[in-house]
């Protein structure tokens, strides 16, 4: 059985689950030592960290993905994510984004892989450091 090397390996895992897995794992975990649960939240990189992000950093994002992928995975996010992201983008994809968070409905699975794979693009950009996501630093990145 392998050994895990601290925090980092625990957060890995922790990511790879859905959010309500996430969600259940953490509180789970809060029972017993409150203290780790905290310090495994502050390693993880989530689709709501994107808020963190600037324009240069969203240029990278959506050279991956099309406005369109980006609104379906915005369709469950927080309305301060959706603003901050509309804010960082052009006017056109502004109006593709915001035809598909007003457009017909879309699974939930949908959106939640479309999500898991943003996240993963983003996490390769975090270790090449094209992204950086930094929540408890009041630095602006340019």
């Amino acid at each position: 059985m392998p050994k895990f090397k601290g925090l980092d390996e625990a957060a890995k895992i922790v990511q790879n689950l859905t959010g309500k897995h996430q969600e259940k794992l953490l509180s789970d975990i809060s029972k017993q030592n409150p203290k780790l649960a905290e310090l495994i939240k502050n390693r993880l990189v989530v689709f709501e960290d994107l808020r963190y992000l600037t324009p240069e950093m969203m240029r990278v994002v959506l050279k991956k993905f099309q406005a369109d992928e980006l609104g379906l995975a915005l369709r469950v996010a927080s309305k301060e994510l959706i603003a901050h992201i509309r804010s960082l983008v052009s006017s056109n994809n502004q109006k593709e984004i915001d035809a598909v968070l007003s457009g017909k409905p879309k699974s939930v699975t949908k959106v939640q892989e479309m999500q898991a794979k943003i996240m993963e693009y983003v996490r390769e950009k975090i270790k090449t450091g094209e992204i950086v996501i930094d929540k408890n630093s009041s630095e602006t990145y340019v």
